[in-house]
């Protein structure tokens, strides 16, 4: 895993979580956080911080394929159906 150290926020850049995040965020161009926070039952702020940690949380990840569309291997590289 590849770690860049943001301020005090350190971030995951690791390839995996960089496209992971990309597919996110392309959904989020044509659909709006705050949609999907109702969607999912949370907030927009929730959402949002996702994003500025660069990572879905690993439990949110098959509620978020759902809702999105995108595979569950591709918003978060360590998914496993066997652990969510």
């Amino acid at each position: 895993m590849a770690n860049i150290l943001v301020g005090v926020l350190q971030i995951d850049i690791s390839p995996g979580n960089i496209l992971a995040m990309d597919e996110f965020r392309h959904y989020l161009e044509t659909n709006t956080q705050e949609d999907l926070a109702q969607k999912l039952g949370l907030s927009q702020g929730a959402i949002s911080q996702w994003i500025a940690n660069g990572e879905i949380p690993i439990k949110r990840v098959r509620q978020v394929s759902r809702e999105t569309g995108i595979p569950t291997d591709k918003l978060h590289p360590d998914f496993s159906e066997a652990i969510a």
